[in-house]
């Protein structure tokens, strides 16, 4: 279909995405690694109380886990029910989100 701009993985339009029209804008991506967003400066909406964020990619669970219990981290998604307990007893909130489906 796009077969031009090589896959997913390495068409421009994705490596180096230009959409910043809220609280934060792109700033840097390091493949596999992390995402970096910084406070959008022309943002229409209230200055956001944090200055930057950065996502860092997590290869695996285990890892994950890990890190949260290190204090390498301070947001996880999809646990094992298995690892609630022990998360918990860490110190970690632990925040369940049913969808609607």
């Amino acid at each position: 279909m796009y077969q031009k701009d090589g896959n997913i993985n390495s068409a421009d339009y994705n490596r180096n995405p230009t959409v910043g029209c809220g609280p934060y804008v792109f700033d840097k991506w390091e493949s596999g690694s992390y995402v970096h967003f910084v406070a959008n400066k022309n943002y229409w909406g209230a200055k956001p109380k944090i200055s930057e964020l950065t996502i860092r990619f997590v290869p695996d669970d285990a890892s994950q886990i890990a890190a949260l219990k290190a204090g390498d981290g301070l947001l996880g998604t999809f646990f094992s029910y298995s690892d609630i307990p022990d998360l918990q007893k860490a110190g970690i909130q632990v925040i369940s989100v049913k969808s609607g489906l």
